[in-house]
């Protein structure tokens, strides 16, 4: 392997490393901003939080309940019963 060639998987290695640390800390950020809104009654904004998730193609069976928690908390049963 030559200088050329360590120097380019050099590169390559730090970029792999610096893009798997990014997704580490968005859902860091994420994780924080739903234990803010939760600390504060904020269910609006976990019902926009659920919804935005589900229709970025998130269905997974955590995201649905945790929608219809909030539902259900914030009073709306009728809406917590749908999910």
């Amino acid at each position: 392997m030559n200088g050329l060639q360590k120097c380019g998987l050099l590169v390559l290695m730090t970029l792999t490393l610096v893009g798997c640390q990014s997704s580490a800390d968005l859902a860091q950020s994420e994780a924080a901003t739903v234990a803010g809104m939760e600390k504060v009654d904020n269910y609006d904004g976990l019902i926009n939080h659920y919804k935005t998730k589900l229709e970025a193609g998130d269905n997974s069976v955590a995201t649905v309940e945790k929608l219809a928690w909030a539902y259900y908390n914030k009073g709306d049963i009728e809406s917590a019963s749908f999910m």
